[in-house]
């Protein structure tokens, strides 16, 4: 999956993936790959991997899901690589980040990620909207039961800190 993201502050029109790679590999060699399907933003499209995006609005981004299968043998993607024009410009990469996917809740739900070069800190990516926010790990410091008039219900006060 990629996320098309315009974190700028006006909107891109006519943007288009001119080349997509995929570095795909089993332990020990390259492994050919076949596109099952690709969807941009849950609606399925061609299989090209030069497809067209359209217009991206300032801060959104459009999703586009990658559906591959290596017959007859497990590998990973170990790099992707895109090019992308707009209006027919290629563009320069501004920032570019690749992510491991540590946990998923579900496509729509999230994701929970790492940089691939290193596994901390993490972070949880809303393929929704394209945002990846940091993830701060909590330490627990106390908790503290408190009654109250309703014998049905129950307060608890708990303090955490940052790690």
């Amino acid at each position: 999956m990629t996320a098309v993201m315009n974190i700028g502050y006006s909107s891109l029109s006519d943007v288009r993936i001119a080349q997509t790679s995929f570095d795909v590999v089993t332990s020990t060699q390259s492994a050919p790959f076949d596109i099952v399907r690709m969807e941009l933003d849950g609606e399925r499209i061609g299989n090209s991997l030069s497809p067209e995006v359209g217009d991206i609005m300032s801060g959104s981004s459009k999703r586009i899901t990658y559906h591959i299968t290596t017959p007859g043998q497990t590998a990973k993607i170990v790099n992707m690589s895109m090019v992308v024009t707009i209006e027919g410009v290629l563009t320069t990469v501004e920032d570019q980040h690749v992510y491991v996917i540590k946990a998923a809740a579900s496509e729509k739900g999230g994701f929970i990620v790492s940089s691939v070069s290193n596994p901390e800190p993490v972070f949880f990516f809303r393929p929704d909207i394209g945002s990846i926010i940091n993830i701060v790990p909590l330490e627990y410091v106390a908790s503290q039961v408190k009654t109250i008039d309703d014998p049905k219900k129950r307060t608890v006060i708990a303090s955490f800190r940052n790690q």
